[in-house]
């Protein structure tokens, strides 16, 4: 089999799979003529997996993380353990973040940082399983702006722009939160906001109005 020919059926793909696997488990060293054949077939292979397994397209999203009860610091490591197994790989995460409580100002401080995640998951499925990973984690949802043992946010999903009635996206407030904004400029600050059309570190030092409970 050459790269003229392809492999078009299940059959095709299996026998090919079988002849690569021999060929990496021989301890003979393979001829200038086999190791073409060899890298023909590899190719033929690519290339059909291209087409009948394609990889999942990756989407980078943006979360906010927040805890202000219990040991804030394990519960948001548990926090990103659980994103890694069930949203999508992190590749960035900011350090921790010492903050007072926003919009209800009578509760202990907050640990807040942000994350980078790429995902193949579609948004409301990254909604619903952040939400699942805040209910394991023992999260009671009593005040708006309340005290919390953990805090999931969805910030940006990619450059999209959602309007859902459970899921708004870009976050509405993410401006006027200086916990969310700094701990962004730590891990994109050149990131532009696909509403305001301002990158990460400008929104953070535009001047804000504190929230009104």
């Amino acid at each position: 089999m050459n790269k003229s020919e392809s492999i078009n059926t299940e059959e095709q793909y299996k026998k090919a799979l079988d002849k690569i696997y021999q060929a990496m488990n021989s301890s003979a060293l393979l001829e200038q003529s086999e190791e073409d054949e060899f890298n023909d077939l590899v190719t033929l292979v690519e290339a059909y997996e291209d087409k009948h397994y394609p990889m999942p397209k990756l989407e980078t999203v943006y979360l906010s993380l927040g805890s202000n009860l219990g040991d804030r610091k394990e519960i948001l490591e548990k926090a990103i353990v659980l994103l890694n197994e069930k949203v999508g790989v992190v590749v960035k995460q900011s350090k921790d973040y010492e903050t007072a409580p926003w919009g209800v100002t009578d509760q202990p401080d907050f640990l807040n940082l942000a994350i980078e995640i790429r995902t193949p998951l579609k948004p409301l499925e990254v909604l619903e399983q952040t939400q699942s990973i805040e209910n394991q984690l023992g999260r009671v949802r009593k005040e708006k702006w309340g005290a919390r043992l953990i805090d999931i946010d969805i910030l940006f999903y990619g450059n999209q722009i959602i309007d859902e009635p459970n899921l708004k996206v870009p976050h509405p407030l993410i401006q006027e939160r200086d916990f969310v904004l700094s701990p962004m400029v730590e891990i994109t600050p050149d990131f532009v906001h696909p509403v305001l059309g301002k990158t990460i570190l400008e929104l953070r030092d535009y001047p804000r109005t504190p929230p009104t409970e």
